[in-house]
């Protein structure tokens, strides 16, 4: 396995993780359940997320391709990066920042798990417009779901269960996990 291997399956995963558990620490039930009374922030972020970033890459594609031709992987490259939910990167930055996480998981979580169906057929529609798919690329969904319950769910899950058994040391501890996850989080930016 090659240092860049070993980084992106294995350390990016755990780091990634590491940060959910984190912000698990923060977050209760009573947080998810105002989202259920208050749902128009999460339908709206959706709805911009799975209409909105493919049609700003479209916009990107058609601006940029006035003034140069745009070779036709650039531009898959482009659909595909609008076309991907928002992970646990969005979900620690939502937190670094003093956001709303329980948007931001519960945002992810409806649209990485609506996106495995969305996305095949929506890509498939886009490149028939750019003429095909040059790499012939397929999308594991079965893969996907799973790195996402376990990078993502699972450890806000573990996380919220610690702080309800015993909110009085994970109230103590949760400040240090955040800026040890924010510091994490900016050495694995840097790196990149």
């Amino acid at each position: 396995m090659t240092f860049a291997q070993l980084l992106t399956q294995l350390i990016l995963p755990i780091a990634l993780a590491l940060m959910m558990f984190s912000m698990g620490l923060a977050l209760t039930l009573s947080d998810f359940r105002r989202i259920g009374i208050f749902p128009h922030p999460a339908i709206s972020g959706i709805f911009l997320q799975l209409v909105l970033l493919p049609l700003v890459a479209w916009g990107i594609i058609l601006l940029l391709g006035i003034w140069v031709e745009i070779p036709q992987i650039l531009a898959f490259g482009i659909l595909i990066l609008a076309a991907c939910p928002g992970g646990a990167t969005s979900n620690i930055i939502s937190h670094l920042a003093g956001g709303d996480g329980a948007l931001s998981i519960s945002m992810t979580a409806v649209v990485s798990f609506i996106m495995p169906f969305i996305v095949p057929v929506s890509l498939a529609y886009q490149l028939s417009w750019l003429g095909g798919d040059p790499l012939g690329i397929q999308l594991p969904i079965l893969k996907t779901i799973m790195q996402l319950l376990l990078v993502t769910v699972a450890p806000v899950l573990i996380a919220m269960a610690l702080r309800y058994y015993w909110p009085k040391v994970i109230m103590k501890i949760e400040p240090i996990f955040r800026k040890v996850t924010g510091f994490l989080f900016f050495l694995l930016v840097f790196y990149y």
